[in-house]
């Protein structure tokens, strides 16, 4: 909803393009300034049901990623049908601690406020 560039890669991660404000400029940075990184905000690997599946993106939404599911080895969806769309919600993929459930949800939470207090501070800017 931010405007956000979003891409997928063939492997099937989802990343965001996050401008960051230098530190010491306080608001009044530039454009030109700013430091551009890719950070992922979804690895769909781990939601395939076989290694032929895939995902055809749409759209990133209201946190979550609109999709056409692809099956068996398809590389795109059928033009003559209207494909059947599906979303998934964005998760940071983190190293999951076993141990601590609760700290990795913690832990996801607190970075994707920060990413999202970092777009959103680049927007109004």
């Amino acid at each position: 909803n931010d405007c956000s560039f979003m891409a997928m890669d063939s492997d099937g991660m989802v990343s965001m393009l996050i401008g960051t404000e230098p530190a010491d400029t306080e608001g009044g940075a530039s454009i030109e300034s700013y430091t551009w990184q890719w950070s992922p905000i979804l690895d769909t690997v781990g939601l395939r049901k076989s290694v032929d599946d895939s995902f055809w993106p749409v759209q990133v939404q209201d946190g979550k990623l609109v999709c056409v599911p692809l099956k068996g080895g398809n590389v795109h969806p059928d033009v003559v049908r209207r494909p059947v769309t599906t979303t998934l919600g964005l998760r940071l993929p983190m190293v999951r601690n076993n141990l601590e459930n609760g700290g990795n949800l913690l832990e996801e939470a607190s970075v994707r406020a920060k990413l999202a207090l970092t777009q959103k501070r680049f927007i109004t800017d």
